[in-house]
C-alpha cells in the first residue's frame, strides 16, 4: 500500500506510547497484536512504531524516538504518516542516518495557541489550526545571533505571531508586538535573532503589523 495521511486529534507528550489519529485508514486492524515486524509511523518528523490498535481507535506504540530520532511534544493537528509496507517511506538521503538527521532544522506543528520554547537552533514551524492561533515568540537571548524560526500557515485562516515589541521589519514603527497573517495557505514569514529582537527577513503573503 502507499503512504496514507491523517492527523492527531490530542496533543501527544514526549514520554506517551498511543495516540488518537482522526482516521485508521491504512493502519492495522483493530485488537490485532502485532508481531516481531511492527508497522513504521511517523508523526512530524518522528519515527515509532506501532503494536495495537485497540477497540477505542487507540494506537499503541513502541520506540519512540526510533532510528536517531528524538522523542518530542507534538500538538493537536500534527500530521501522522504510516503504511504497513516500510519500503512506502522515501529512502535515505546520501550520507544520512535517519530520515530527518538531527543536524536539519527542527520541524513542529502548532494546532493550538501558545507560547513556544527558546530556540536554540533554526526551526520551522507549521501553524495548522481550523481557526486562527496565537504563537507568543519568546525574546531570543543575546547569545544566538543568526538562529531563524519561520512559520508557514497550513490554513486560510489568520494566524498571530505575538512578542511585546519583538519584531523589526525594516519599517518606521518598529519594533512591532504581533505580526497577523492574511487567511491565505502558503502565508509563511521568516525571522532571524538579533540583539534580542527577531528581525523579519522574508514573508510571503501581506502581513499586518501592530
Amino acid at each position: 500500500m502507499a503512504l496514507v495521511r491523517t492527523n492527531l486529534t490530542a496533543a501527544m507528550q514526549a514520554g506517551d506510547i498511543s495516540f488518537v489519529p482522526a482516521s485508521l485508514v491504512g493502519f492495522p486492524v483493530v485488537n490485532t497484536i502485532l508481531g516481531a515486524n511492527h508497522q513504521p509511523v511517523w508523526i512530524q518528523d518522528e519515527l515509532m512504531f506501532i503494536t495495537q490498535v485497540n477497540a477505542a481507535g487507540v494506537v499503541i506504540v513502541r520506540g519512540r524516538g526510533s532510528d536517531g530520532q528524538r522523542a518530542v511534544f507534538h500538538d493537536i493537528l500534527s500530521p501522522v504518516v504510516t503504511s504497513s509496507n516500510p519500503a512506502d517511506f522515501p529512502a535515505l538521503a546520501t550520507g544520512a542516518s535517519t530520515l530527518q538527521p538531527l543536524y536539519l532544522r527542527d520541524v513542529g506543528t502548532l494546532g493550538s495557541s501558545q507560547t513556544i520554547d527558546q530556540p536554540i537552533e533554526d526551526q520551522r514551524y507549521g501553524l495548522n489550526g481550523a481557526s486562527a492561533v496565537t504563537i507568543t515568540v519568546p525574546a531570543p537571548t543575546l547569545a544566538p545571533n543568526g538562529v531563524q524560526m519561520s512559520f508557514t500557515s497550513l490554513t486560510a485562516v489568520a494566524h498571530i505571531l505575538s512578542g511585546a515589541a519583538l519584531f523589526n521589519n525594516g519599517a518606521t514603527g518598529s519594533p512591532f508586538t504581533t505580526i497577523t497573517f492574511p487567511a491565505q495557505v502558503g502565508a509563511s514569514v521568516t525571522l532571524e535573532a538579533w540583539n534580542g529582537l527577531w528581525n523579519v527577513l522574508a514573508t510571503n503573503g501581506t502581513m499586518a503589523y501592530a
